[in-house]
């Protein structure tokens, strides 16, 4: 009898092994996952610095190349806005206009936070946009999430940087903006998972202490015999 107790409590010790190795092997794919979309961020915030350098490469020529700047605008993958002293918007690239559903028309011209009937009056933003100016500042991966009328809620990435102008001119704003969404989604998702299955290996963790107790009795019973 205590040969059959001791080989099922064997049995069980084995199951609770093979659910141990499942839930690693789980940990790890949420790991990896985890791993491979903060990649994909990174790679974002690169792909956002590199804007932003081409975009200060350009402003030393703006004033005579302005084709040649235009081009690199409108060729860039996030959504661009050009802001003048007053934060009225003087260029939007088609990637603007194609992410949040507006045109060029709608937009030149306004007050940035008057775009899309006031959904980018957004107070953290607007306080970053007016401190730049006056202070000659900058700011980088500044991530916001807010709900569009029209593409529901956004969660974006956006830097900005000042255009001097010229010597008795103001200068101007370049506000570059990415859509990390899908990204921040899976993201969230993901730390769920991870959350998820850590609970999970701290429950059999438990158990395998309990089962491991439990076996103590029998083993001393064999080893008196």
């Amino acid at each position: 009898a205590l040969t059959e107790q001791l080989t099922g409590a064997e049995e069980e010790s084995q199951s609770t092994s093979e659910e141990f190795r499942s839930t690693n092997e789980e940990l790890q794919t949420a790991k990896e996952e985890v791993e491979s979309s903060n990649e994909e961020l990174v790679t974002i915030n690169d792909e956002l610095r590199a804007a932003n350098h081409d975009l200060n490469k350009a402003s030393t020529i703006l004033r005579t190349s302005g084709e040649f700047t235009s081009a690199i605008v409108e060729s860039m993958r996030h959504s661009l806005l050009v802001l003048d002293a007053n934060l009225r918007v003087e260029s939007a690239n088609q990637s603007f206009c194609d992410d949040f559903h507006v045109t060029s028309q709608e937009s030149i011209g306004r007050l940035v936070y008057e775009l899309g009937n006031g959904e980018w009056n957004i107070p953290e933003l607007r306080r970053l946009l007016e401190h730049i100016l006056p202070n000659h500042s900058v700011f980088d991966d500044f991530e916001v999430t807010h709900t569009f009328r029209h593409i529901g809620t956004r969660t974006m990435l956006l830097n900005a940087r000042r255009l001097n102008g010229t010597d008795s001119g103001p200068g101007r704003i370049v506000l570059v903006i990415a859509d990390i969404t899908d990204q921040a989604r899976l993201s969230k998702a993901l730390q769920e998972v991870s959350n998820e299955l850590k609970r999970s290996n701290d429950e059999l963790d438990q158990f395998a202490a309990v089962a491991s107790h439990d076996l103590q009795e029998p083993l001393r019973m064999i080893s008196s015999y």
